[in-house]
């Protein structure tokens, strides 16, 4: 039986409680992360593949936008390091949140009867200069 009423209510008993799985926490742990990531490269591919279908106008079918998103992806991942595909990444992360900054910098300037919207406008211009100061400056940490 996994939880007894001995058991105590102080920090502990959660330990305690955890004992008889503890073993196999650490695997049940690496699982879920390898899944996880797998999971998130599968709808990137996925995303990727029809984002290069629609900008090729249907010139490029979505079964070969995935084989060049998947050439790219092993190019890639051949060429460099772990922590510059780490830096490239965050890199490109930062690029979208700049260019995201942008449009609510628009979207707010348009709108005349936003409250606060100098202030609105102040932040979502310092917000979209750092993440591109992130994405021209940023470097891996080596």
């Amino acid at each position: 039986m996994l939880f007894r009423n001995d058991v105590g209510s102080d920090v502990t008993a959660i330990i305690e409680m955890t004992r008889p799985v503890a073993v196999a926490l650490p695997l049940l742990l690496g699982i879920a992360a390898v899944g996880s990531q797998f999971s998130a490269a599968v709808a990137d591919n996925a995303g990727a593949g029809g984002l290069i279908e629609d900008l090729s106008q249907r010139q490029l079918s979505v079964r070969y936008a995935y084989l060049l998103v998947m050439v790219v992806t092993v190019v890639l991942t051949w060429s460099t390091n772990v922590n510059q595909i780490i830096a490239y990444a965050s890199r490109a992360f930062a690029l979208f949140y700049a260019l995201q900054g942008m449009v609510a910098f628009l979207v707010a300037r348009q709108r005349r009867d936003l409250p606060r919207r100098g202030l609105r406008l102040m932040f979502f211009a310092l917000i979209a200069a750092v993440c591109l100061l992130v994405f021209a400056l940023g470097l891996p940490s080596e």
